[in-house]
């Protein structure tokens, strides 16, 4: 299976100027989920804020409402089969375990932990969540940012 991962770089932070560069460092600040959140990768296209500000918003955008369609599905899936309540939703998966996988899901994506399915990471923050904070300060300096998008097979 493919999927795109997009790899947000604060190039203030990592004093990076160069497209090789930020490949590389969004690499090895990735590569610890080899195995975990892919099993190999390819390079499919760098987004530098200062040469495309718009593109650079518009796919963190993009990331921002997929995971926000991730965690409505998992939590819709979880309501309509095992209640509306995290104690409702806890004590049926502690007897019936047939939902545990989108419960799991759902954790990890509100968790920030970067997963395959989660196709986002912030290598300043280690997170795979985007918060407005980000989404602020990339609006702010899109200039300060990239993204580098990965062909991910898992």
């Amino acid at each position: 299976m493919h999927t795109t991962h997009t790899i947000l770089v604060n190039l203030e932070y990592a004093e990076l100027n160069q497209e090789s560069e930020i490949i590389h460092y969004a690499e090895n600040a990735t590569d610890v989920f080899q195995h975990y959140a892919f099993d190999w990768r390819t390079v499919q296209d760098v987004t530098i804020g200062s040469n495309k500000p718009d593109e650079l918003l518009n796919l963190l955008e993009q990331c921002l409402d997929t995971q926000q369609q991730q965690i409505t599905q998992c939590l819709k899936v979880l309501n309509n089969n095992l209640g509306d309540s995290l104690s409702q939703i806890v004590s049926t998966l502690s007897n019936d375990n047939t939902f545990t996988l989108e419960f799991n899901e759902l954790a990890k994506l509100l968790a920030g932990e970067y997963t395959f399915e989660s196709c986002f990471f912030d290598t300043e923050y280690c997170t795979s969540r985007i918060n407005k904070d980000t989404l602020q300060a990339v609006k702010e300096a899109p200039e300060n940012y990239a993204l580098v998008l990965f062909d991910c097979h898992n």
